[in-house]
């Protein structure tokens, strides 16, 4: 946790992971030695790894120094800012060395209101483009009211190589917005929920790549079940084909669905089933269309 940086997300990247040291072309590589220092001290943590990887044939890897170093300090009543720094010499390409730097802030505000963000900038040897990235995230997550704010964008040329990136070249733009009462005069309903977003990615061009707007209702039991109905709207853009199946290949292109999905999750306290659900799904997919029970 002390070497974790940004807001979180599944698209957003991560500077430092750990598995990226050790490891190459499904190979393991050997340590010769490392050292690391993490801990508190007042209203500062701090974290400090460096490690000396082996040179090794098997994994086609040079032998690495991957150095790693984060501080952070708290402000406010719950809220923290930091800066993390890291470097691989040699980089991948065995030329040189790269580094990613950067700062991130998380402020809570009363009991509801967080406001997250990053910049970062990555330098690699020979690698030209847009090397910086950024997050600004807002969540208002009250009982009754929800909103959620989110913009978030990965240069082309952003290059973490002691970090890992699901996404890359791409900017994300996110709304969601929350209704939840809870009523009094509804027999066995604990709470009921309308929920409206829209996520939009794009590439570093602008060319929308994944859009999705969802519409949910939900109801919560004070049995401790729920029930779910959502009506999503997507587009997916494909640069190029992929077989789906064997002798089945999906072309390139723009792809709209439409589709319903409900769902009944079973409580904890079910003799049967506990955490359990029924799923069913229904609309097009890709040029065809797909039912799931």
């Amino acid at each position: 946790g002390t070497f974790e940086f940004g807001g979180g997300g599944t698209n957003t990247p991560i500077l430092f992971f750990s598995r990226r040291i050790g490891f190459n072309n499904n190979q393991t590589v050997p340590i010769r030695a490392g050292g690391r220092l993490t801990g508190k001290a007042g209203k500062y943590t701090v974290g400090v790894l460096s490690l000396q990887t082996a040179e090794s044939e098997l994994a086609a890897a040079e032998a690495t120094n991957f150095s790693v170093v984060r501080v952070k300090r708290d402000v406010l009543r719950r809220s923290s800012i930091g800066l993390l720094a890291t470097s691989r010499a040699p980089a991948a390409n065995g030329r040189a060395s790269n580094q990613a730097f950067g700062a991130d802030a998380a402020f809570t505000f009363f009991q509801d209101l967080d406001l997250n963000g990053y910049y970062a900038r990555t330098r690699t040897p020979d690698l030209e483009g847009d090397e910086a990235s950024y997050q600004a995230k807002l969540s208002y997550a009250a009982d009754r009211y929800g909103v959620e704010l989110e913009r978030l964008k990965v240069g082309d040329a952003f290059n973490p190589e002691i970090g890992f990136l699901r996404r890359t070249n791409f900017h994300r733009d996110y709304g969601q917005l929350r209704f939840s009462p809870r009523p009094r005069n509804v027999p066995g309903v604990r709470k009921i929920a309308w929920e409206a977003g829209l996520e939009r990615i794009a590439s570093g061009r602008g060319m929308l790549e994944n859009r999705e707007a969802l519409g949910t209702f939900r109801v919560e039991f004070k049995s401790g079940d729920a029930a779910n109905l959502n009506y999503a709207a997507d587009y997916e853009f494909l640069a190029k084909p992929f077989a789906i199946a064997p002798g089945i290949v999906v072309p390139a292109g723009g792809y709209d669905y439409h589709e319903v999905r409900a769902n009944y999750l079973l409580g904890p306290q079910r003799r049967f089933g506990g955490n359990g659900a029924v799923n069913f799904v229904r609309g097009t997919f890709y040029d065809g269309d797909r039912t799931v029970v």
